[in-house]
């Protein structure tokens, strides 16, 4: 009640994301793509300057899990992204044209990007 009454910023709980919006990947999505099916969830979109931007995960990437844990569809993934904590370091485990590689990301807190984001 003090900060409204000084017109002060009301502090907000911080919120784990990432910055992208994921999909599960299906048969359907990897026969689009021309690729085979991999277990985990599609980059659709990447915002620009989120946490996901700065460490240049891309549209079509497919992240398959975290620092070594396997997550099969994109609300295993969402669930294990908001388990983490703001300022985290974690490596993201990624598909991107048929080749696996790492991308160490910070976890970045939602409400301080104006984006509606899923993750």
């Amino acid at each position: 009640m003090a900060n409204l009454k000084e017109n002060k910023e009301i502090p907000q709980e911080p919120v784990p994301f990432i910055g992208a919006t994921l999909a599960t990947m299906t048969d359907e999505i990897a026969q689009q793509l021309g690729t085979e099916k991999v277990e985990g969830s599609l980059v659709r979109e990447v915002y620009y300057r989120t946490p996901a931007y700065e460490a240049d995960l891309r549209t079509y990437d497919i992240i398959t899990g975290i620092d070594g844990k396997k997550y099969a569809t994109n609300e295993a993934l969402i669930e294990a992204i908001q388990q983490k904590k703001v300022g985290d370091e974690v490596t993201f485990n990624i598909v991107r044209n048929g080749k696996t590689l790492d991308l160490k990301m910070k976890i970045g807190d939602k409400n301080k990007y104006n984006a509606n984001v899923n993750q």
